[in-house]
């Protein structure tokens, strides 16, 4: 017998096929996002604040949600997300220092920052002034609250932990999503 989850999932699946062709580009209007995620312009967004795991595990985190560690892509993207981070974590002064894992790394070659997802390099990046910084091991990219904002990106230690921003993106087909 299955349990509430996956019946609504699979319920869920079922409506998102009707609307795309397999192996066509998902667009994800709120409707159509899981509970507990938002939608900006055709993707869907989760904030993981109930783990904090490190930059791998995170990537592992979003796959078993069916989605990927957030790649941003332009500024009004880097912005939404910000101001999600805001709403969810400023409220009275709530979670100063707090830091959440983005897709971003130069495991490969140190200073050319990549996407994990199709290792493509950053057309838009969102770091704050100095960053990313010269440590040799700081080889992950974070979005910071620093003081009273999140004020952009930050590079960090691969192995810190910290919580993961999944992302549904157009860019994903109905395949990858149930595959």
């Amino acid at each position: 017998m299955l349990d509430m989850n996956t019946l609504l999932g699979i319920v869920a699946l079922a409506s998102l096929s009707s609307h795309v062709i397999s192996g066509q580009q998902c667009e994800c209007p709120a409707s159509m996002c899981p509970d507990g995620w938002v939608t900006f312009r055709g993707s869907c967004y989760y904030v993981s604040d109930n783990v904090s795991v490190d930059w791998t595990e995170a990537t592992h985190h979003c796959t078993a949600h069916h989605a990927e560690l957030i790649t941003i892509q332009n500024a009004d993207e880097d912005k939404f997300i910000r101001s999600l981070l805001e709403r969810y974590y400023r409220t009275g002064g709530q979670h100063p220092g707090q830091e959440f894992w983005i897709g971003a790394n130069d495991l490969m070659i140190e200073g050319v920052w990549e996407w994990y997802t199709d290792n493509s390099s950053l057309e838009y990046s969102g770091w704050y002034p100095g960053q990313p910084g010269s440590e040799g091991d700081e080889d992950c990219a974070v979005i910071a609250s620093r003081s009273d904002v999140f004020n952009g990106w930050h590079d960090a230690p691969c192995a810190a932990k910290h919580h993961p921003i999944c992302e549904i993106s157009p860019r994903q087909t109905i395949d990858q999503i149930i595959g």
